[in-house]
């Protein structure tokens, strides 16, 4: 079955960190060197070769600094959805701050593209049981689908569902679209992006995303842009945030194209034109404990 998966990117600069204010702050953002376009450029670089195109979930920090960079990503056909401005974990913000992060973000990039933006995806899958309440604002202000959810418990909800599905939330239905993720002895752990895919075997990665096309599931990849810059600089952090950020870099670029040579990918948007009605519904009461 020639299943259509999800190419994501997270379009962010190598110093968006969650959790390591005291090692680099915000107010420390603009004297550091940037390099967001090096990574950016080698992704569209990747797919233009395949004629693939993919959702850049764009942090609203680097769009407004960069907005030549965001017109060329849309001018190549690609969906543009946002990251939020801020690059701070949803749980940790109140719903009003929330809410004006993420307008701020889709003010700008709907100021850049002149598009309507319809999903978005929080800094490091902060969605989870202390934080449905997003899900309520993210429908209000209008957006179709999420993509913060991991059913992992390292970060995420570990009773979340591992597939995409709907929520109905107070505001209308809501698409969710979360990371794909395989049983591991560390439990559900996402697989098509990040550590995990750096480290796990290419042929690991090609048969789980295998099982999921032939239960006609899509897989949802996800790259950061910094992945694809293996000399952006290296800074101290606590040893998981080191971790999670350095370990195997030189490897994400050849997973990802052996990854897109082997599978059929588009955008999220994609995904869901075609399976608009097939997606299980469950209420947002109904997984919320806060």
């Amino acid at each position: 079955m020639n299943v259509l998966n999800a190419f994501t990117v997270d379009v962010e600069d190598w110093y968006h960190i969650c959790g390591v204010e005291k090692f680099i702050s915000p107010t420390m953002w603009n004297e550091l060197e940037s390099r967001v376009n090096i990574g950016t450029e080698k992704i569209l670089n990747m797919l233009s070769k395949r004629n693939i195109k993919g959702t850049f979930f764009i942090l609203g920090y680097i769009a407004e600094l960069y907005p030549d960079m965001v017109k060329t990503i849309f001018t190549e056909g690609h969906e543009i959805a946002t990251h939020g401005y801020s690059h701070e974990t949803v749980y940790k913000l109140t719903r009003e701050e929330f809410k004006e992060d993420l307008r701020k973000s889709i003010e700008i990039l709907t100021d850049i593209t002149g598009q309507k933006i319809s999903g978005y995806r929080a800094p490091e899958w902060s969605i989870r049981k202390d934080s449905y309440w997003a899900l309520n604002i993210i429908k209000e202000e209008g957006l179709i689908y999420d993509s913060s959810v991991t059913p992992s418990w390292i970060i995420g909800d570990p009773e979340a569902l591992p597939f995409p599905y709907q929520v109905e939330t107070d505001n209308g239905l809501l698409h969710i679209f979360p990371p794909s993720t395989f049983k591991s002895p560390m439990g559900q752990l996402p697989f098509t992006g990040s550590w995990v895919m750096r480290l796990l075997p290419y042929n690991i990665i090609k048969k789980e995303v295998q099982k999921l096309n032939n239960s006609n599931i899509p897989a949802i990849s996800y790259l950061h842009s910094w992945e694809m810059d293996v000399e952006h600089p290296k800074i101290k952090l606590p040893w998981a945030k080191e971790f999670v950020h350095y370990v195997n870099l030189k490897e994400c670029e050849d997973k990802f194209n052996r990854l897109i040579d082997d599978f059929k990918f588009g955008p999220i948007r994609d995904i869901i034109k075609s399976n608009n009605n097939n997606y299980q519904k469950i209420k947002l009461e109904s997984i919320m404990t806060v």
